[in-house]
């Protein structure tokens, strides 16, 4: 009988002990994994909470790429908060402590949607910082920030 399934390998083959353990493994591994669906708005903290999953659970560390790609987008997040900042401080206007900020105004307001989509290189946020700190330190900046209600920010800024 054996002769007529020359195909079917036999039980007793290594191959196949090797291949039913590594399936086995594999299911143990499955039911151990975890899935979940975070829901949220914008903002919300979705992408925070899953970073502290993977430094409380994962490898601790990041990687030096995905430390560049945080750091960029958080240069991108501050120069796009003082953006709105600076619009709605106009809009609502409150007048600046010091006037010569003023000039400083379009040294954050040149960056475009597409400039920040396209990222904020460190060399040219350690040009922008003083100012983005400066601004920070106007009471018309905190003014603005406490009326925060009346257009959209993100909590985060005031850190």
């Amino acid at each position: 009988m054996m002769g007529l399934l020359p195909c079917c390998s036999k039980p007793d083959d290594p191959q196949t002990k090797t291949i039913e353990q590594e399936i086995k493994k594999e299911r143990k591994n499955l039911r151990r994994q975890v899935k979940i669906l975070l829901l949220g708005a914008g903002g919300s903290g979705k992408t925070t909470f899953l970073k502290q999953m993977v430094i409380i659970h994962g490898a601790g560390e990041f990687t030096a790429d995905e430390v560049r790609a945080y750091r960029a987008q958080i240069f991108q997040n501050i120069i796009s908060a003082m953006r709105i900042l600076l619009d709605a401080r106009q809009k609502l206007g409150f007048k600046w402590e010091n006037e010569k900020r003023q000039k400083n105004v379009d040294m954050i307001m040149r960056f475009t949607a597409s400039d920040l989509m396209r990222g904020v290189d460190q060399a040219t946020f350690i040009e922008i910082a003083p100012i983005v700190y400066d601004f920070w330190s106007d009471h018309a900046i905190k003014k603005t920030y406490e009326q925060r209600n009346l257009y959209q920010i993100v909590r985060f800024f005031k850190f």
